[in-house]
């Protein structure tokens, strides 16, 4: 099996990558199927989402893939977040996503035992009802003999408007 490209997760300015696709529940929430069509192997959704968590919600602020109208139609064109949700071109709220997102990047630990630069992986979930954040834990894999345990969940303050 071919591996998919990420989502992008963008959390207080850093990017994190993730395999969750937050906006296929808004499909079929809309009673539609999705319009975009798979154009790579890599990619068989057809689209890659950029989304940012702000003030404890998630939005949709980057949408990318080819997209057609009709199933029947060959007039293929890009598709982006105007394209589906016309009266939010910027971003748009994910008040439909309720589920767990899990992101990760790769983070510097120092030199490896072959002298050559090693990293560990930034794991963040986020745990999420109708777009908005119920619980965020963070973790580095492997963790190193230093590191402090673990964070413990802990409630998401309470959102702003």
């Amino acid at each position: 099996m071919t591996r998919q490209v990420s989502e992008v997760l963008l959390i207080d300015g850093e990017r994190l990558f993730m395999q969750t696709h937050p906006l296929e529940p808004w499909f079929d929430l809309a009673g539609i199927r999705s319009p975009f069509v798979c154009a790579i192997t890599w990619n068989r959704r057809g689209y890659t989402g950029i989304w940012e968590l702000v003030a404890q919600r998630l939005y949709l602020v980057g949408l990318s893939g080819t997209f057609s109208r009709t199933v029947k139609d060959l007039n293929f064109s890009e598709g982006s977040v105007a394209t589906l949700f016309p009266d939010f071109p910027e971003r748009v709220f994910a008040h439909w996503y309720t589920g767990t997102l899990q992101a990760e990047c790769d983070v510097p630990s120092g030199q490896g035992g072959t002298g050559q630069p090693s990293t560990r992986t930034r794991i963040v979930v986020v745990e999420l009802e109708r777009g908005r954040v119920l619980r965020r834990t963070e973790r580095i894999d492997p963790p190193a003999a230093t590191d402090p345990p673990a964070q413990t969940p802990s409630p998401a303050r309470s959102a702003q408007p």
